[in-house]
């Protein structure tokens, strides 16, 4: 995490200077230009410089000009001779005329022994020697392939005549090109030397791994870069050629590839030895791979990881070298290799328990990749299950949410369920954000069976948790979804069945969301029904369905204002019926009244009767209690227009209309004009 924090901080830094540099151009644009004039851009002097010297070599003065060209042409071959010899300053040099030990079959074990400390001086030497300069002049003679010694100031030649210093016989030294090495040891197990009378040869490998690691040490990081890469292209053209001269191929051709392991058969057992005999010791990849992330090679990095499995498992050997893969895989999006960096580290160190940032790592590498595919989701939903399964993480809210909008995205419904179901494990808090935008985006993209399958889901794991989860919240949370079901066009079944989830949990619904669903479900029956028909068959759902709803008062009182919005002022009538029918405490009688209005200014008095009686006649006492002023005067005035007096006479004093509404003008009028009209 460090070198992604790096590597952030660094872009923000670049910014910044951009910002800045623009600044300073506009302050300087605006300050009064004064002084000297701008000076000659450096590319239109050298054209210029150019363009005079071809014509003074065209009017023939060009001998001392034709000499500086050869000089200067003879410097440039020089840097460029010198560049070449950086670049392979890592190789070693042999001579025409060298002469390598071969292996001694029956070696004394006092020789052996004299030769590993030899070889362990060595080691020591360069593990002493902190400053990379120094280390690269040993690394000049011993690359040299002759036999040189470990004196008090360093390492010097064997033959160096001009030295003082005398070194016994046996303590000459001679490191072998590795592919040479490779050959003489084939059969054994000696990797890292062998002796030889008074020579003891040593793996050019090992002394490339033991370099490697000091340097890293020493923070030359880009000398490490260089040094490694330079030895594995000479170690896969040794490995190309050996593979071509056991299988009787071209070296040449492009297909070949070395694998780590190989069958039993000796042709193949001596190649697999070459492999081993020629590979940097672990110590020295790992160096490697931390020197890419301090240099944000990320590229190499995966490169690296992929070219043999023998160094993913290097890279996996610990959680601290572990980090280099886990960051090169995030920065090149490459989740295949980092799911397969956790397997392969779960295999090696079973034991082991890695941070969460490794998870989050190797998740952001499939998840914030542009162009992602299912391959990608798979892998992020198998990091997330693992991380929570054997790890015990918890799958951060914004990372989630963004493996749920993929697996949506990609039309993965079992993706999505999944992801799902591990929100429902870790996040008890119903008023999460991220929660709320699963289930938008849900309904949003039209998918009602992933929603309907999330609120079963939801609801199933907090009545089996510990956690109280109070009704009032079950019913916020539901009514969002029925919300957001009918703002995305969900059809009348998906909302018939999530109502009918409501209803089996006991969650009843009403305010906007009710308003909402009752004109979806009528506006659904008019496309297929007539007015009439659309009405009575909202009826029947909303008493089917009745235990969902708060208040059947309010649910009458929006049939009726869609009726009247509707221009429908006849199915009103099958509403006021069905309040009556159902004996309801409560009526919404400033709707009603609202009916009878406009009954009237179409002279349709006795619809109005007719209702009235319906509700006086079926409503229990309570129910009448809730009938106000306007209600009885419409009633009165509705008689009257009629020609029935006597009923205006006889209902005024049944209701004892005079005593409950002793100022009422027109209930004065009708008993008056009523009674004026029968004398």
């Amino acid at each position: 995490m460090g070198a992604d924090e790096t590597a952030v901080g660094t872009a923000y830094q670049s910014d910044d200077n951009q910002l800045c540099g623009a600044d300073r151009t506009k302050m300087l644009r605006r300050w009064p230009q004064r002084g000297l004039a701008p000076a000659t851009p450096a590319a239109q002097r050298a054209f210029w410089s150019q363009a005079l010297e071809l014509f003074s070599r065209l009017k023939g003065g060009g001998d001392a000009s034709g000499a500086d060209a050869v000089a200067a042409a003879d410097a440039q071959d020089q840097a460029r001779s010198s560049r070449r010899t950086a670049n392979s300053a890592g190789r070693p040099r042999v001579p025409a005329d060298a002469e390598f030990p071969t292996l001694m079959e029956r070696a004394g074990a006092s020789q052996v022994a004299h030769a590993k400390n030899i070889f362990s001086d060595f080691a020591r030497h360069l593990r002493r020697t902190s400053d990379p300069v120094q280390l690269m002049q040993s690394w000049d003679v011993v690359r040299q392939c002759r036999p040189f010694v470990v004196g008090r100031d360093g390492l010097r030649l064997a033959d160096n005549e001009a030295s003082n210093d005398k070194a016994e016989v046996a303590d000459v030294l001679l490191m072998l090109p590795a592919d040479v090495f490779a050959q003489c040891t084939a059969g054994t197990n000696r990797r890292t030397m062998f002796a030889n009378g008074n020579v003891t040869a040593a793996n050019e490998a090992v002394v490339v791994a033991l370099l490697v690691e000091y340097l890293y040490a020493a923070r030359d990081h880009k000398r490490i870069i260089a040094f490694f890469e330079d030895y594995s292209r000479n170690r896969l053209h040794w490995l190309r050629e050996r593979s071509a001269v056991e299988s009787g191929a071209d070296a040449s051709a492009p297909g070949l590839r070395v694998l780590s392991t190989f069958g039993e058969d000796e042709e193949q057992k001596r190649l697999s030895w070459f492999v081993r005999a020629t590979r940097l010791w672990a110590p020295a990849r790992t160096a490697y791979l931390k020197s890419l992330l301090a240099t944000n090679r990320y590229r190499k990095i995966v490169q690296f990881a992929r070219e043999d499995a023998r160094n993913l498992e290097t890279a996996c050997a610990s959680v601290m070298t572990m980090s280099p893969v886990l960051i090169g895989c995030r920065k090149e999006k490459d989740s295949a290799l980092a799911r397969l960096a956790i397997e392969t580290m779960s295999k090696k160190n079973p034991v082991a328990v890695l941070p969460l940032t490794f998870y989050e790592l190797a998740f952001k590498a499939a998840m914030q990749k542009k162009n992602r595919d299912e391959g990608d989701l798979d892998n992020a939903l198998w990091v997330a299950r693992v991380m929570q399964d054997e790890a015990g993480y918890v799958l951060h809210p914004d990372l989630w949410f963004l493996l749920f909008n993929t697996s949506l995205h990609l039309k993965r419904v079992d993706c999505a369920l999944e992801v799902f179901g591990l929100y429902c494990k870790n996040f008890t808090s119903l008023y999460q954000d991220h929660f709320r935008r699963a289930l938008r985006k849900a309904c949003r993209r039209n998918l009602p069976e992933v929603v309907l399958a999330m609120v079963r889901q939801w609801l199933a794991a907090f009545d089996n948790s510990a956690s109280c989860v109070d009704a009032e919240s079950k019913t916020k949370v539901l009514e969002f979804v029925l919300w957001e079901m009918t703002s995305s066009g969900h059809p009348v079944s998906a909302l018939t069945e999530m109502l009918a989830i409501m209803g089996s949990s006991q969650i009843e619904t009403g305010g906007a969301v009710l308003q909402r669903v009752v004109k979806t479900i009528l506006d659904d029956a008019t496309e297929r029904l007539s007015p009439h028909e659309a009405v009575k068959n909202s009826l029947e759902f909303w008493k089917t369905h009745d235990s969902v709803v708060q208040s059947s008062v309010y649910l009458m009182y929006l049939l009726i204002q869609q009726c009247l919005t509707r221009g429908w002022i006849d199915e009103c009538e099958l509403v006021v019926h069905e309040i009556a029918e159902r004996r309801f405490s409560r009526v919404p009688c400033n709707t009603v009244v609202k009916i009878m209005d406009v009954n009237e200014e179409r002279g349709r008095f006795e619809d109005n009767v007719r209702m009235y009686e319906a509700l006086l006649k079926l409503l229990p006492r309570s129910g009448l209690k809730s009938l106000n002023q306007a209600f009885f005067e419409g009633y009165m005035k509705a008689l009257l227009c009629l020609g029935r007096f006597s009923e205006v006479r006889e209902q005024h004093a049944r209701l004892k209309l005079g005593k409950r509404y002793p100022k009422s003008a027109p209930l004065a009028v009708a008993l008056r004009d009523a009674k004026a009209q029968q004398v």
